[in-house]
């Protein structure tokens, strides 16, 4: 069984298991008729060693070493 964190500063964003696996969290967009619609979180890839999280318009990469210690509270598998 895989736990999952927050990472700190992409709360809401981003989730890591124990396992150093990245998803991305179900959010609200707005699309291009503005219409808000659900975008289903789904598991981030790796871009040779890190990953890409996004925030707005900031980009940034980190290797899941440091993203593990950025892992904030533990996140429920019933919250996911």
């Amino acid at each position: 069984m895989e736990y999952w964190y927050d990472i700190k500063g992409y709360e809401g964003y981003y989730i890591i298991s124990d396992s150093k696996r990245v998803k991305s969290l179900d959010r609200k967009v707005l699309n291009s008729i503005g219409q808000f619609i659900t975008r289903e979180g789904q598991y981030l890839k790796k871009n040779r060693s890190s990953y890409r999280l996004r925030r707005g318009a900031v980009t940034k990469y980190y290797t899941p070493k440091v993203l593990w210690n950025m892992r904030g509270k533990y996140r429920s598998l019933l919250e996911i």
